[in-house]
């Protein structure tokens, strides 16, 4: 939409539109200018820009919504001793020395490369680590190829194991040939895998989960 017609400032004769300019009619004068175009916002980018603000709002719904449920969750945990390093944190059985728990991986996976950090540890109790998985809420988060997948999982599981009090106990994380997941040794030195997507605790790998441990760090 063009600016309104007003007057030529030099010979004050109404000016005229002309193409893309305003010019003077008087011949003697000649005088000119380019007309200024008001931009009007296209309706179809601002309905686009609408939908994408939408999508993000929605998406911060989302992960606030999660984070609230991880508020919960730690303060259940702290409420009932889980964290706060009371007896009720995570019961182990008993120690069990860096050179067992070695033997022990490497007799159950002779091809894989086993890294252990601590000189000593707690063997973890089964039902006390099925207990914790089933509140935890590291399952809920959503699968997103190469951005958080398998091994954002079973960090983000093996993370919540370390901090003080818990740090010490028979957990670890497992690399196959096709995937990552995590792993304890239980109070009866059984070797168990952790899928932290669905909190399934096997004996033994799933096809979809590979073939052959490849790492074990614990």
């Amino acid at each position: 939409m063009g600016e309104d017609m007003s007057e030529c400032p030099k010979c004050s004769s109404a000016m005229r539109i002309n193409g893309t300019y305003w010019k003077c009619p008087n011949p003697a004068c000649g005088y000119q200018r380019a007309i200024k175009v008001k931009v009007v916002p296209n309706q179809a980018g601002l309905l686009r820009k609408n939908e994408q603000l939408k999508k993000e709002l929605g998406e911060l719904k989302i992960r606030i919504s999660k984070l609230e449920a991880d508020a919960a969750f730690y303060k259940k945990m702290w409420i009932t001793g889980w964290i706060s390093g009371s007896d009720s944190s995570p019961k182990s059985s008993s120690e069990i020395s860096h050179e067992e728990v070695y033997r022990l991986l490497k007799s159950q996976f002779p091809k894989a490369k086993i890294y252990l950090s601590d000189s000593s540890y707690r063997l973890v109790i089964k039902s006390e680590i099925e207990k914790y998985l089933a509140e935890d809420k590291t399952d809920a988060e959503q699968y997103v190829a190469e951005r958080y997948d398998c091994d954002d999982f079973s960090y983000r599981l093996m993370g919540q194991f370390s901090i003080p009090g818990w740090s010490d106990l028979t957990f670890g994380i497992v690399w196959t040939n096709l995937h990552a997941l995590n792993c304890i040794l239980d109070e009866n030195r059984h070797f168990w895998f952790i899928e932290p997507q669905t909190d399934k605790l096997t004996g033994q790998l799933e096809s979809w989960q590979g073939k052959e441990v490849a790492l074990i760090i614990m």
